[in-house]
């Protein structure tokens, strides 16, 4: 079959070298927070639980910037492990809450996460030298 593409075009898309990133990133998130049982996702949905004790499915997914489904997905994850509990049903979407068991996880986690922000800002920083020259 005739190449219609070479390799050189596809490490200068934007999205390619983006996701490849974003993975990545999120690999190395995901290594250092094995020993929880929570992952580099579910992480967010703890931490905005906590700094807005009371918040709903809908405005989790606008912070997070996600799928209204992805958001569902994540959160049923954290409630089958009672890390969250729904304080409100609503048609429109659940009003949630962090659990004490949620609280103490994040309370755990939140040391890794710091030193995996930091290790994760180097690898961004790699990243934009790439998207920098390809954005030329």
């Amino acid at each position: 079959m005739k190449k219609i593409i070479k390799i050189e075009e596809l490490q200068k898309c934007s999205c390619f070298n983006l996701r490849s990133m974003a993975r990545e990133v999120t690999n190395h998130y995901n290594k250092i927070l094995k020993f929880s049982g929570i992952n580099s996702t579910q992480i967010p949905i703890l931490a905005i639980l906590n700094i807005y004790d009371q918040i709903g499915t809908a405005k989790i997914a606008e912070i997070l910037n996600l799928e209204i489904s992805t958001t569902r997905r994540n959160l049923s994850i954290l409630a089958k492990k009672k890390m969250i509990k729904i304080v409100k049903k609503d048609i429109n979407g659940n009003l949630l809450a962090l659990t004490k068991d949620g609280f103490f996880k994040l309370k755990e986690i939140l040391p890794a996460w710091r030193e995996s922000n930091k290790k994760g800002k180097k690898r961004v920083r790699n990243y934009i030298k790439v998207l920098k020259k390809i954005s030329q």
